[in-house]
Formats: structure tokens, C-alpha cells, sequence
């Protein structure tokens, strides 16, 4: 059935796609620029890009390729990509904190402000981020340690490698210098000389699962820098792309948008660190859980059954 015809968007009239005329969006712009797709191709038939849009894998191609390929336009995976409602459905009633006495593990990303992520395991696999802030010296980042007791610590070892040297020399908790790596065996390389190299994208979705899966990861009430912190977790999208190289294909993160991802690296860092900190384990825990050192030889079963018996 070769029914069906293109009709304008504006006007809803059917679109004579043999005339046309090329119009720019922004005709004062110096840089020329083309959007097109098969929607403009007049061998092309309506019926056969329904059908295609219906049930793609029939034409061979996946959804992300449809629109790519036949529309024109990008597509992200809604499994590829964390969005605002999952970092949100993460948020508990805790206002930010303002210190710390228990132990925490600090994740930063060097830009412009700096980034850090400061928190602790609540066990061996759930997280609480206490809080998210922007310091724009590094001496405010050293009182930041102080103030929220920090023990661990894993910092971005670039751009600004040297500052990053210095404050790890400085500090009197452990310090550890962050390296991507897209091609190790490990997960994560801890050195003695305090740095450590992780696959890239391996780290991505560890932190990707961290947010996406429920009862893993607990951030304070939303506010305004919580708000920054959901936006800037958004900005890492999984692509699959070729290597040039090789010709493998392979996934990797990219920034997108605004490319202002500096949270979602500094949540990275913070997961390496809490690596390193031993779990919080409660008192009451610790007693239920402890055995006795010797038997206990003063119960009585003949005594229990007459205290019984009398009540």
C-alpha cells in the first residue's frame, strides 16, 4: 500500500517534495550549515519510513539508527543516558551537610570553580553523598577536607597536575591522583606513588548503575546545588563508536550539550575513594554480632520451667 503522503508541519497541506528551496534558519551567520534527512528524498516513500519507524530491525537497523540515519537527527538511549528524574529519585529528606565527624572519602574534578563530591559507604554496596560543592581555590578545598574529616581522597590529575601535586604533598589524608585509561586489564591500579588509573568507560558505568539502581546511592534534599549536581550528571552520554584503528566497535562516554560534566566526573573519583574507607559499621551491629568469649554455665532448665510453672 503506497498511501500516505508528506504534509507540512506549519499548514498541514501536502509538501511537493520534487520543488523546493533551501531557507536558512540564521541567515546572518557566516558559517553555512545543512540539516537534511530521506523525509527529503521524493524516491522516497512514506509507507517504507512508517513502516521502518514501526519496526525498525526489519530494515536491519535499530532504533538509534532510524533516526540517525533516515531522519537526520540524534538519538541517546534512555538506557544510555542518566536524566534528572534519576538523580532526583535519589535525593533523601537530609538537608547538605555542613561537616562531619564520621569518616568520608572525597571525589574532585579540577575546573573552574573546582568540584568535590563528599560522602561515605554505608556498606559494601550503598553510597551516601553528604555533600556537592564548588570552591574556587584550593586552599578552600583543603578546608573543606578538614571540615568533613575526609580520609580518602581521589583528585582529577588533569589539566592542573602540578596544584594537584602540591595539595597532595600538603594533605594529611591520603591523596590519589586520577589518570582514564581506555585500554588496562584492570578495573582500577593502585600505585605506591599515590595515583591511580581506571578504565574510563568501565567507571562511567559503575556510577551510571550507581545512580540508575534503587537503594545504592542517597544525596541530600533537593536545593539549589543539588539541582546543578542532577544537571551536570546528565551530561555523559554513551555512544557506540569504531575505532579507527582496529575497526572495533566499542562504547564510550562523551560529554554533550554544554559539555559541563564536572559532577559527573567528580562522582567517578568519589567512588574510587570510597574504595579505600573502610565501611561505617553501627555499635549496635558490632555488639549483636560479637560471640561470647566463654559459655555461659549458669542457666538452669529445671530452674526455667519452675519460674514458668510459678507464673
Amino acid at each position: 500500500d503506497e498511501s500516505g503522503y508528506f504534509k507540512c508541519v506549519h499548514c498541514g497541506e501536502s509538501l511537493d517534495r520534487d520543488n523546493g528551496t533551501w531557507v536558512a534558519d540564521y541567515p546572518d551567520r557566516d558559517t553555512v550549515g545543512y540539516w537534511t534527512s530521506q523525509l527529503l528524498n521524493p524516491n522516497c516513500k512514506p509507507r517504507l519510513i512508517l513502516n521502518q519507524y514501526r519496526d525498525p530491525e526489519s530494515y536491519d537497523m535499530n532504533e538509534g539508527e532510524f533516526h540517525r540515519i533516515v531522519l537526520g537527527e540524534p538519538f541517546i538511549d534512555v538506557q544510555d543516558k542518566l536524566t534528572k528524574s534519576d538523580v532526583f529519585a535519589c535525593c533523601s529528606r537530609n538537608k547538605m551537610a555542613y561537616d562531619s565527624r564520621q569518616p568520608c572519602a572525597m571525589g574532585v574534578d579540577i575546573g573552574n570553580p573546582i568540584y568535590a563530591v563528599i560522602g561515605y559507604r554505608l556498606d559494601r554496596g550503598r553510597y551516601r553523598i553528604i555533600k556537592v560543592a564548588r570552591v574556587p581555590k584550593w586552599e578552600d578545598l583543603h578546608e573543606l577536607a578538614e571540615r568533613f574529616n575526609v580520609k580518602s581522597d581521589v583528585i582529577d590529575a588533569q589539566p592542573e597536575y602540578h596544584k594537584a601535586r602540591e595539595f597532595q604533598a600538603n594533605e594529611r589524608h591520603s591523596v590519589y591522583l586520577c589518570y582514564y585509561s581506555e585500554n588496562q586489564r584492570q578495573f582500577a591500579i593502585w600505585s605506591q606513588e599515590n595515583i591511580v588509573k581506571v578504565l574510563r568507560t568501565e567507571i562511567f558505568d559503575a556510577t551510571h548503575r550507581m545512580v540508575r539502581e534503587d537503594g545504592v546511592l542517597e544525596i541530600p534534599g533537593s536545593c539549589d546545588e543539588v539541582r546543578i549536581f542532577a544537571d551536570q550528571l546528565t551530561k555523559a552520554v554513551r555512544q557506540l563508536e569504531t575505532d579507527k584503528r582496529t575497526g572495533q566497535q566499542l562504547y564510550r562516554y562523551r560529554a554533550v550539550g554544554d559539555k559541563e560534566d564536572h559532577y559527573r566526573n567528580a562522582l567517578n573519583y568519589f567512588y574510587l575513594a570510597c574504595q579505600k574507607l573502610g565501611v561505617r559499621r553501627d555499635i549496635n551491629t558490632i555488639r549483636r554480632n560479637r560471640r561470647p568469649e566463654m559459655q555461659d554455665m549458669s542457666f538452669s532448665l529445671g530452674a526455667h520451667r519452675k519460674a514458668r510453672v510459678a507464673v
